[in-house]
């Protein structure tokens, strides 16, 4: 049974989901994204510099060479030196920022005991794969250069930062590049090459992303992916491109991968994306952790509730290796 503060949560999301779902009716799908991914960036950036840094934190703001982003220092006096995490923002690839995360970043910190770097890597539809991997690959190449061991460089992404942290990680292994200490990748999605049944079959479930679905409406999807033609709308890459294992990283090969974490809610779309990459890891011999969350909603750490503290200890914990 989920906390009081998390139902209060999942209620307030599914009011906005339904209010979203009817707006959405009658409007051309294309259209009606590119209207909601403004509205979101604003919607979600103006609350965020409304939010008070907490103690022990101090912000810095920074280039990772062509990347911009910014600093989250942890000043207390437990903090572990020489370590850095680097923060990839979700967002459907569309949305999301360095500053609409801060206060996620900013809990992650505190219950890591490391400094945070967070980017503002480029955005559908002002661009599309591989810019968005490129600066992660960008960020994580200076991070180097700044002097920070690949074994102390920690990778932490949620729904597309966990899609992108998967992703370069892949790119990295593959190219001969020193990889990260290790990966916490929360709800990511994973697979653009036709998605999964979860996608579908949730979507009534997750109060946060993905379609409400009339009975009739989830049937005639299923019988489309099981036939091979469902398709959801994405301005992030071609048919083509979402074969490769840097977009759908379910598809990647694992072998030699750092030390993995992955978190997913038991009501999530993205439910399939998790299990998939949790099983292609530990046959490929990684050290990997799959938390699955009961009753729990897409990136619910983006909420203050009792279950993303204990998510966020248990992340702090991996980074330590604890």
């Amino acid at each position: 049974m989920v906390s009081k503060e998390a139902q209060t949560a999942i209620d307030l999301l599914f009011e906005g989901k339904r209010k979203r779902s009817a707006n959405a009716k009658g409007k051309d799908p294309r259209a009606a994204l590119i209207e909601s991914i403004y509205n979101e960036r604003r919607f979600t950036d103006e609350n965020a510099r409304k939010r008070v840094l907490p103690d022990k934190l101090r912000l810095e703001q920074d280039y990772a060479d062509t990347v911009p982003g910014e600093w989250l220092h942890y000043t207390g006096e437990d903090r572990l030196d020489g370590k850095v995490i680097l923060f990839v923002h979700g967002g459907g690839f569309n949305t999301g920022s360095a500053l609409s995360r801060r206060d996620l970043t900013a809990r992650l910190v505190l219950a890591s005991r490391i400094d945070s770097f967070s980017i503002d890597y480029r955005r559908c539809p002002e661009y599309k794969y591989p810019a968005h991997v490129e600066d992660c690959v960008t960020a994580y190449i200076w991070l180097l250069k700044k002097g920070y061991a690949p074994e102390n460089i920690f990778f932490f992404g949620e729904s597309a930062g966990g899609n992108l942290v998967l992703s370069t990680t892949l790119y990295l292994k593959d190219h001969y590049l020193p990889v990260p200490g290790a990966v916490c990748a929360f709800s990511p999605s994973t697979n653009f090459d036709g998605g999964f049944e979860s996608r579908i079959t949730r979507a009534n479930r997750d109060p946060m992303i993905g379609s409400l679905l009339t009975e009739e409406e989830e049937q005639e999807a299923l019988k489309q992916y099981r036939e091979g033609t469902w398709k959801s709308l994405t301005f992030y890459c071609t048919e083509e491109e979402a074969k490769c294992p840097y977009v759908s990283p379910c598809k990647g090969d694992y072998t030699g991968f750092p030390r993995l974490m992955l978190n997913v809610g038991t009501e999530e779309i993205l439910y399939d994306d998790s299990v998939a990459v949790a099983k292609a890891a530990k046959e490929a011999g990684v050290d990997v952790t799959l938390n699955v969350w009961e009753g729990m909603f897409h990136v619910f750490p983006l909420f203050d509730c009792p279950e993303s503290q204990e998510a966020l200890a248990k992340i702090g914990a991996f980074y330590r290796g604890e």
